[in-house]
């Protein structure tokens, strides 16, 4: 906490001073003895809102840095009136002094007292004067940051003026957009673009002690500062907005364009801000409370420099109606911590929800914890599922509290059936492969999806589930998309033949064709007909396949449809990709994030990480009170003990379509290790 006294800075004893002690203590960043003088000392005992300030002495520029530091309580007559410093650890915010001994005067390197001020931290940034974001200026060029900054408020004005009460959001394509006036931003000048977004996209916002720090400060009363340059909160968040909902939001031209994953930090602070003041209901579970898994959802990408922070650092904006409150305790060790969390969150939330943080586990970096306890060193959770609250609202009256006895969690599940067949995960490259080869299969098909009352293909099923069954990331898929997916599909599957898309009657022959190697595909479907050099319009005149994939050509727009799958980033994302498996009863859907092995191709297959994603026998289970599906792998000879794989999508069942909620079918007790 850093205080504006200036040149009238109080001369306050300090509480807790003792004979012999400077009063106050003055520090100084040149002169080693000055920091000798001030000896750390525990804050009061039995009071326990009680926090240490620093106040900045006036000085002429250039001159030493001098500073007081007092201990105050945070509330009464005798609190000391104060801003908070929200800045990135690790950044230098002036020179360090060489000194000779190891002079400790950080509280934060006594691990109990740490414990008592993380407590306090909601109150210290919901009552201070102000709150400085120091975002740091040196990454931008004085003249190009100036210019961002200038832009702020003509941003934020234009934001306001077209604000029709729009999410922040851009997790699929955008259903309104902002209007753009050329005057308030030259999207042809790249250093103005670079600038912009380089203020948007400051490490500072990808560290988890700021979260707190930024959505418990009341807007009105914090600033962004970058260097000598600083901007009220408001305005800096509608600038950001604006800039979301525009042309701006993408980097890269043509069907390279993505959304640009530097806003991402700045955006889950921001849109987590926004609906802690609103007290939103996606914040809290059935209890009324803010729920610790609510919140680490949301920022497992963000930075730490001490992993079980990723626990206490967001402590400030949990609340619990249940059981007492879960506290900082730094003796114990990060497995501890994790383990502890899990279980405080399952009992908080009277439910099985944070288990949905449990994907890809077997990518922990921690071997000794079970299955059901999240990994949060593993960073964030890629290929990420939107929520089916359906299934959960169903299940929910089967809940009964899990047992937890040492490292195996006993709970009601329903084990609902049975992997039979999976493809190796899905990567930018073999996407399209994967998507041709399941379309082959299903194109023709002419049985019904299980639980759609014969009113669904299995075609259809098949695109709803590449989509799982969304679009723009929380509307239904309209029926629409069937003709989209089925152009898209057919477009791919012609040219991977090397057969034309228009027909003009001077096609060349079928034996020409064949003949190139990228086409060889043409060979393995249509041996006799190549041999026999039939003409292509011959071929397709006896062949349902070829009708019916240049039937899809006259209807849907495929780049609809591509553009949904690019967006959701639910099939692949960096090094993961999700598997596409069927069951034993005839659903499909794709398994948890799984990484793909280096090394040759085996059978036209890339072989995987062994131990690692869906494989065949692994079951599909809904447990009570669990937002989601989850793959779990029997233990090899123990009847009803399970390991989780992780999350899964399968289409019908997230929906809740198999299910009659009046007959809903009975459940078993599962022991989870």
């Amino acid at each position: 906490m850093i205080t504006g006294f200036g040149s009238t800075a109080p001369k306050i004893t300090a509480p807790n001073s003792t004979e012999g002690q400077p009063d106050p203590w003055v520090l100084t960043n040149t002169d080693a003895t000055a920091y000798a003088e001030y000896i750390y000392t525990p804050l009061p005992e039995g009071l326990p809102n009680f926090i240490r300030v620093l106040g900045l002495l006036p000085g002429p520029k250039g001159s030493p840095i001098e500073i007081e530091i007092y201990d105050t309580p945070l509330h009464g007559r005798l609190a000391l009136k104060y801003e908070a410093l929200s800045y990135e650890w690790g950044i230098s915010l002036c020179p360090k002094p060489k000194l000779d001994g190891p002079y400790v005067f950080d509280a934060t390197e006594d691990v109990v007292e740490k414990g008592k001020q993380v407590q306090l931290m909601r109150e210290v940034y919901r009552s201070a004067e102000r709150v400085l974001f120091w975002i740091q200026g040196d990454q931008v060029e004085g003249g190009g940051r100036r210019d961002a900054f200038n832009l702020i408020p003509r941003l934020a004005r234009a934001w306001e003026e077209q604000d029709a009460g729009r999410d922040l959001d851009f997790s699929g394509p955008l259903k309104t957009k902002v209007e753009w006036d050329d005057k308030l931003f030259d999207e042809r000048e790249t250093k103005q673009f670079d600038r912009l977004r380089s203020l948007f996209s400051r490490p500072y916002f990808g560290r988890i002690w700021i979260v707190q720090e930024v959505v418990l400060a009341q807007s009105e009363r914090a600033r962004v500062v970058c260097g000598d340059l600083e901007c009220a909160w408001g305005a800096f968040y509608q600038a950001f907005c604006f800039l979301l909902h525009s042309r701006l939001r993408f980097v890269g031209r043509g069907h390279g364009k993505t959304v640009c994953k530097d806003y991402m930090p700045l955006l889950a602070v921001a849109a987590v801000k926004k609906d802690y003041e609103a007290d939103h209901a996606s914040w809290r579970t059935t209890s009324g409370a803010r729920n610790l898994h609510i919140i680490m959802r949301n920022f497992l990408g963000h930075q730490v420099t001490d992993p079980r922070d990723r626990i206490y650092g967001m402590l400030g904006l949990v609340e619990s109606k249940r059981i007492p409150a879960l506290l900082p305790d730094y003796p114990k060790t990060v497995q501890e911590t994790y383990r502890y969390a899990t279980e405080w969150s399952l009992r908080d939330s009277d439910s099985l929800a944070v288990i949905t943080l449990c994907d890809s586990v077997w990518f922990k970096e921690m071997k000794d914890m079970p299955s059901w306890a999240p990994d949060l060193t593993i960073g964030l959770l890629k290929c990420r599922l939107g929520r089916h609250t359906r299934l959960l609202d169903l299940f929910r009256p089967l809940f009964i509290p899990p047992t937890i006895k040492g490292a195996t969690l006993t709970t009601r599940a329903l084990v609902f059936d049975i992997v039979t067949s999976f493809q190796n995960p899905f990567t930018p490259a073999n996407m399209g492969w994967i998507m041709l080869q399941q379309f082959h299969n299903y194109c023709l098909d002419k049985y019904p999806y299980p639980c759609s009352e014969g009113n669904t293909s299995r075609l259809e099923a098949l695109w709803r589930t590449l989509l799982t069954n969304r679009v723009d990331a929380v509307e239904v898929a309209s029926p629409s998309y069937s003709a989209h997916f089925n152009n898209m599909m057919s477009t791919g599957f012609l040219k991977s033949l090397g057969l034309p898309l228009r027909l003009t009657g001077r096609e060349p022959s079928l034996l020409t064709t064949a003949s190139e190697p990228e086409h060889r595909n043409l060979l393995v479907l249509f041996p006799t007909d190549i041999q026999n050099d039939i003409s292509i319009l011959a071929l397709i005149s006896k062949n349902p396949l070829l009708q019916f994939l240049y039937s899809c050509l006259s209807s849907g727009d495929g780049r609809l449809f591509d553009e949904q799958v690019q967006c959701h980033n639910t099939l692949t994302e960096g090094d993961r990709g999700r598997q596409f498996f069927t069951t034993l009863k005839g659903y499909f859907g794709f398994g948890p994030p799984s990484p793909f092995a280096q090394g040759k191709m085996v059978d036209g297959k890339r072989p995987m990480l062994k131990g690692v994603g869906v494989r065949t026998y692994n079951v599909v289970a809904v447990l009570a009170g669990c937002e989601s599906i989850l793959i779990l792998r029997a233990e090899a000879g123990i009847k009803g003990v399970y390991r989780i794989v992780g999350n899964a999508y399968v289409y019908g069942l997230c929906e809740g379509m198999r299910f009659n909620e009046g007959r809903l079918p009975d459940m078993e007790m599962v022991t989870i290790i």
